[in-house]
């Protein structure tokens, strides 16, 4: 899963619609729990950086550990 996947299917389900499959069960599981929380709450800004945390240890392997610098959504 790419960057802008991962930013694409957190904005999706951050916008309530449905999930598709990103290739990564620990993103999934993430961004399950993004849209089974309440827009607004705090459980959902959690969610959300817990989803992040997940992605960029994904992309820290695929990546040799370089950190991604570029901006974050949303």
């Amino acid at each position: 899963m790419s960057r802008s996947e991962f930013e694409e299917a957190l904005s999706r389900t951050v916008a309530g619609e449905l999930l598709t499959v990103t290739g990564s069960a620990p993103v999934d599981v993430a961004l399950r729990d993004v849209a089974n929380s309440v827009p607004g709450s705090d459980a959902r800004v959690d969610a959300i950086e817990v989803a992040r945390l997940v992605f960029a240890q994904l992309d820290r392997a695929a990546n040799d550990g370089v950190p991604w610098s570029g901006p974050f959504c949303p």
